[in-house]
């Protein structure tokens, strides 16, 4: 699961939106995927792509916040409410203490991920623009 659930992300997000809108780029530390390391066990998704996926591979149960925009699959309805990738509240995921949190690669508010990961967060954006990352 700890090798399936980033390569899985990138292509459910390939295929499901296309190219998003050019933002500036991501510093690596946040695209690239690690797969050293522990499988997250509290989940914060910022955009619904993400939460479907983990959803569908079967990892529902460890997310613990979505975005203001999640609504399938109907068990997030009544998970907490943390905003989205332009506009994620910093005070709303540090309460929901994760330990990862998934985003997409696009319009993004740069300074409160790293504000997230400053608290010992992981936060991955995968980059989806080929094959290769991808893969």
């Amino acid at each position: 699961m700890n090798r399936v659930l980033p390569a899985a992300l990138a292509l459910s997000l390939a295929a499901c939106h296309g190219r998003s809108p050019p933002g500036p780029a991501l510093p690596e530390s946040f695209t690239a995927v690690d797969d050293r390391a522990p499988a997250p066990r509290r989940v914060v998704c910022l955009v619904p792509s993400a939460t479907e996926l983990v959803f569908a591979l079967g990892a529902g149960d460890r997310v613990v916040g979505v975005s203001a925009f999640d609504d399938y699959p109907p068990e997030v309805t009544r998970l907490p409410r943390i905003g989205g990738m332009t506009n994620p509240s910093f005070e709303g995921i540090a309460a929901l203490r994760p330990d990862a949190i998934v985003g997409v690669e696009g319009p993004t508010d740069l300074t409160a991920l790293r504000r997230l990961r400053s608290l010992g967060i992981r936060v991955v954006v995968p980059r989806v623009e080929s094959i290769e990352e991808v893969l």
